[in-house]
């Protein structure tokens, strides 16, 4: 579960091996756009830490296991997009041998990667119409829109997602504001 710790909501973990914290809105209708700002608070020189944009359509047995979802994670480095259906298992079982592998509907690389430092912010954000997606990322681009093909709805469900491979050296993603429509 992401909190917020001065000022800013991100989770606690420290330990050795990955994390994931989450917060989540069920909007009531289907989600067309989902964004924030963050910032990237420095690691002990790992690389493995993301902000996470998801959207799904319901909560299997009250857990974070969505029947389907698109996914768009923003590391120092670049992004993908991604979408999971019928997914047996949480977001945060990374290592589950039942986890459904997703297929990327779009990825790129930033032409500089991202800085870890607290004075830097950045925003990204997705746009759902109709079948196809838009991507707003932090170093000012914006995707042409990808076309999604045979998914179901989007659902309304709105989440946002800080992870870190390994927790004890990633850097660790922090939220200023998040918002859903």
């Amino acid at each position: 579960m992401l909190q917020t710790l001065n000022g800013v909501l991100t989770n606690t973990s420290s330990a050795e091996g990955s994390s994931a914290g989450y917060t989540f809105a069920n909007l009531g209708n289907p989600v067309s756009e989902i964004g924030g700002t963050f910032v990237l608070q420095s690691g002990k020189g790992g690389q493995g830490g993301a902000a996470g944009f998801i959207l799904f359509n319901e909560l299997a047995n009250g857990l974070l296991t969505p029947d389907s979802a698109f996914h768009m994670a923003i590391f120092r480095k670049g992004w993908n997009l991604t979408y999971y259906l019928n997914n047996p298992v949480p977001f945060a079982a990374i290592d589950d041998p039942n986890r459904i592998t997703s297929p990327t509907f779009g990825s790129g690389t930033f032409s500089s990667p991202l800085a870890a430092d607290t004075t830097l912010t950045f925003s990204a954000s997705f746009n759902i119409a109709a079948h196809t997606v838009t991507l707003r990322l932090p170093d000012g681009t914006t995707t042409s829109p990808i076309v999604l093909p045979n998914v179901p709805s989007v659902g309304h469900y709105a989440c946002w997602e800080v992870f870190q491979q390994d927790a004890s050296t990633d850097d660790k993603p922090a939220f200023l504001s998040i918002y859903a429509q």
